[in-house]
């Protein structure tokens, strides 16, 4: 028999918040709970211990889904119990709103959130630039049926449906709440955000009182918002916590074979990275041996153990480890005599005749890798970059030599990682380094 208090205290990698940012917007640091409050169409349940890719696509507010015999359509089937928190159906016409209303212009993030996967749905662009209000490519057949047209063949676009950002709120509240909607939104999950403490920033969800799939036995879900990675530590350590989320980038004594905690970990492996790309757009970056001057002359490997830790992985490649596909083997190699015959192969000839160079950087960790950089480009080439240390609401540079960003496999499939990193129309490199291939 279960205790009366069903009561989970989650400890995820989050800071402070006095609003829960919607599902279109959310740029990951949430994922692990947030299809509990936005359910997606489908969801990708992990079998711990094995890499993510393996994960099983389940039901989400939807049961089924069609794919036409030349990949342009797909339709989903949608439960017919399903409804919002607050007890209204969700309809196809509902999912419909929730996407396009995502797209508006004003409800946009700078990074592309749900319309990284949205492109590719005809008509959303219309909606993305303001032209339009409803996207063309979504078609409610009935309450139940809705048929999605794609711009383009997409094999993998029904396990996008997968992805968090595809959980959808009621419109209609936020419309009628403009001022509070993010404080209590209405969703479609077995959980409801009941309250957000002002002071800390602790959130806490309860189960929906409408809620349509089979009663979890957890009946509420504290969320504390301690963002100090050893104190969550230590409040696991202690008992005070029942779940904690621990990476081996940011806690990798749990993930020593020879920890106390370390048979309480389940293990699951997904990909993603933290990325400084070259800005190509303008000197010296849009010239290829200044390019490789300064890939190669800086050590990649070492310096990210050394400050990361002693599980740090260098993405060396397009498609990073935890993706199918990843080559071990791939990236640049650590070659500083090679690097300066590239430099005098330039046009510049020497590091004397480059212009100056700006990176700007907030997060500690990625400072500090920046300055051994600094350190080695002024060994190896003789050249010193200028490093920005960026405080809290410090307006940033209109142009900058280096874009720093972050990236992920939103569903395990190295497509997705190969356009972001390798394609000129990517969000990823629009937003900094502004490669045309």
């Amino acid at each position: 028999a279960l205790v009366d208090d069903q009561t989970l205290i989650y400890h995820a990698v989050s800071g402070p918040r006095e609003e829960l940012a919607p599902a279109f917007r959310e740029g990951g640091r949430n994922v692990g709970w947030y299809p509990w409050v936005y359910m997606p169409p489908f969801t990708q349940m992990p079998d711990y211990g094995k890499p993510a890719a393996e994960a099983t696509m389940r039901r989400g507010f939807a049961w089924a889904y069609d794919v036409s015999p030349d990949g342009l359509t797909v339709i989903i089937h949608i439960e017919e119990d399903a409804v919002f928190h607050d007890g209204t159906p969700l309809t196809a016409g509902e999912v419909k709103k929730a996407w396009e209303f995502a797209a508006w212009p004003e409800n946009q993030v700078a990074w592309g959130g749900f319309l990284l996967h949205a492109r590719a749905i005809a008509g959303m662009e219309e909606v993305e630039f303001g032209d339009a209000t409803t996207a063309s490519g979504l078609i409610a057949i009935d309450d139940h049926t809705l048929e999605i047209q794609l711009n383009a063949k997409d094999p993998t676009f029904a396990m996008q449906l997968s992805v968090w950002m595809f959980g959808p709120q009621s419109v209609d509240h936020a419309l009628e709440n403009p001022d509070n909607w993010l404080k209590s939104p209405i969703g479609v999950g077995p959980y409801r955000i009941t309250s957000v403490e002002s002071a800390t920033g602790d959130a806490e969800l309860t189960l929906a009182e409408g809620w349509w799939g089979d009663t979890p036995s957890i009946k509420r879900i504290v969320l504390p918002a301690v963002k100090d990675l050893q104190t969550n530590f230590i409040i696991y350590e202690n008992s005070e916590t029942d779940l904690l989320f621990a990476d081996d980038l940011r806690q990798p004594q749990l993930h020593n074979p020879e920890h106390a905690l370390f048979s309480n970990m389940q293990h699951h492996v997904t990909g993603g990275l933290w990325y400084a790309g070259m800005v190509t757009d303008h000197p010296p970056f849009d010239e290829l041996n200044v390019r490789k001057a300064f890939a190669h002359s800086i050590d990649y490997q070492s310096t990210l153990t050394a400050v990361l830790g002693p599980l740090a992985t260098w993405g060396a490649g397009i498609v990073v480890p935890g993706v199918p596909c990843y080559k071990e083997g791939t990236g640049y190699e650590y070659n500083p005599e090679k690097a300066r015959q590239w430099l005098s192969e330039s046009s510049y000839g020497t590091a004397s005749n480059l212009p100056a160079m700006t990176i700007e950087l907030s997060r500690p960790n990625m400072i500090r890798i920046f300055e051994i950089f600094q350190e080695q480009w002024s060994d190896n080439i003789g050249y010193q970059v200028n490093l920005v240390r960026l405080e809290p609401g410090q307006q940033r540079q209109d142009v900058v030599e280096f874009a720093r960003q972050s990236l992920g496999s939103r569903i395990h499939d190295p497509a997705g990682m190969v356009f972001d990193m390798g394609h000129s129309s990517s969000g990823a490199m629009q937003r900094g380094p502004n490669f045309n291939n």
